[in-house]
């Protein structure tokens, strides 16, 4: 039961996180720059920061590692694009590396862990609940 509500808790999270960067990018662009201004970091690291959280809380959830890096990365080249015609906005090549750089950090700590802690990757921790039957099967569980 424990389990499952934390699941449930981390993909209520990965949403909220992902209409957050997307408020951000049409219409939120004073909530991006109260962020900047409050944080005083630049907008390269808040794309870092963002993307980073949103990689390691899908890790959490779907133990799917190059399927979320690929989807994160789709969706921080989409971004920049839409920006192209999005009045206000700019598209920038820096803002999609920063966003990528986010998945790869997010990517290699998530690796690093599960390495060094191989049950902490296992999807019975935030499955089910009865530890039975995995939420999402991987080659590693069938070794």
């Amino acid at each position: 039961m424990r389990q499952g509500v934390i699941r449930t808790v981390l993909i209520v999270l990965f949403w909220a996180e992902l209409v957050l960067v997307l408020y951000g990018v049409t219409i939120g662009i004073e909530l991006q720059r109260e962020i900047l201004s409050i944080t005083n970091i630049n907008s390269g690291w808040l794309h870092v920061v963002a993307f980073l959280v949103m990689a390691l809380t899908a890790f959490l959830i779907w133990d799917r590692t190059f399927l979320i890096v690929a989807a994160l990365v789709l969706l921080a080249v989409l971004i920049e694009a839409a920006q192209l015609v999005i009045h206000g906005r700019t598209a920038s090549v820096l803002d999609g590396v920063a966003s990528s750089a986010g998945i790869v950090f997010g990517s290699v700590y998530w690796l690093l862990y599960r390495r060094l802690w191989p049950s902490a990757g296992d999807p019975n921790v935030y499955g089910d609940g009865g530890g039975q039957t995995p939420a999402i099967t991987s080659p590693r569980d069938t070794e």
